[in-house]
Formats: C-alpha cells, sequence, structure tokens
C-alpha cells in the first residue's frame, strides 16, 4: 500500500468513526488529540493532522489533502472536489471540528443548555 494510500485510508477511517473517538484537548489552543495504543494523532485548525510515537516525536504530518483527490473521487466520485473540498466538505475541518466538539463536550454542554430551557420555560 502507497503511502497516499495509507494516508487516505487514516483519513477515510477517521472521518468515518470520528463521532466514536474519545478527543482530547491538548496544551495547544485549537490542537485536540486521540491515542492509540502506540500513537497519539493530533488535528489542528490549520488542515493537518500529526501522527506522534511512543515516545512523543513527530513521525508524519499529512497537511493537505489535495493529493488524495484520486482516492475520494473514486469513493465519492458524485462529488465536486476542487483544493481539498468536495463540494462544501473539507476532510480536515470536518474531522477538526468532530475532535473539537467532543473533546469541549460540546454536544453534552447544548443539550444541557437546552434541557435547563425546557424545564423553566
Amino acid at each position: 500500500m502507497s503511502i497516499i494510500d495509507q494516508h487516505s485510508k487514516l483519513l477515510d477511517l477517521l472521518l468515518e468513526k470520528a463521532d466514536k473517538i474519545i478527543w482530547e484537548t491538548t496544551e495547544e489552543e485549537n490542537v485536540f488529540q486521540t491515542a492509540f495504543s502506540k500513537y497519539i494523532i493530533r488535528i489542528s485548525n490549520k488542515n493537518n493532522i500529526s501522527l506522534f510515537n511512543e515516545e512523543g516525536a513527530l513521525i508524519e504530518t499529512i497537511e493537505d489533502s489535495r493529493y488524495i483527490h484520486e482516492y475520494f473521487e473514486a469513493k465519492y466520485d458524485s462529488i465536486n472536489q476542487q483544493d481539498g473540498f468536495y463540494g462544501d466538505f473539507n476532510i480536515f475541518e470536518e474531522l477538526y471540528h468532530v475532535a473539537r466538539r467532543k473533546a469541549l463536550g460540546v454536544d453534552f454542554a447544548l443539550q444541557d443548555i437546552i434541557n435547563q430551557l425546557d424545564n423553566k420555560i
């Protein structure tokens, strides 16, 4: 499997399972992470994903989605893509927003506020 295929597969699985992944905040603002047995994946609002090994060394960065057009064109052939976007969909932005929501507990906070408003009004 080529590096492009590996990056594409990783992005595809992260997108597919983003809501089920446990995302955490980091010491860096606007950077969120998830841990695997020997690796950590971090995503930032700068359209990149970084992979760290168990010693904390950066071992790979996926910075732009343009090189995976061929992969996503085959997978989502009805979607128009240009400059990393598939329609109005940007792979990195979508992952970032899901990771942010999960790490900060946004869904829980919104539901809690909705419940309180429902009970008070």
